[in-house]
């Protein structure tokens, strides 16, 4: 079952699809102000947060490799073929151990 990457309202960490909720912000908004306040103990961008947020869920790392590819100015990549890329690569890492002791 594939999971609902659009979440949250989009003001502090950004939704896939570039929606943001006509709700006000951080200003107004008690969801967004807890974005907010979760944003500054863990800046979005740092290694232990991503690892943290997406696990070991290659749909989302799918989703910010192509975030990040795009920012950087590559084009955007089919994403099913990065969710199968990342999927695999997750199973390999998980079977590592096993395989070693072999």
């Amino acid at each position: 079952m594939m999971q609902n990457l659009n979440t949250g309202h989009g003001h502090v960490f950004p939704r896939p699809d570039g929606m943001k909720a006509r709700c006000g912000g951080p200003a107004i908004c008690r969801e967004c102000a807890i974005d907010a306040a979760r944003h500054a103990l863990a800046p979005e961008e740092s290694d232990d947060f991503k690892l943290q947020l997406m696990g070991t869920d290659g749909t989302r790392w799918a989703a910010e490799f192509n975030r990040v590819a795009v920012r950087l100015g590559y084009s955007k990549m089919d994403e099913d073929w990065l969710i199968g890329w990342f999927s695999n690569a997750i199973e390999a890492g998980r079977n590592a151990p096993e395989s070693r002791d072999e």
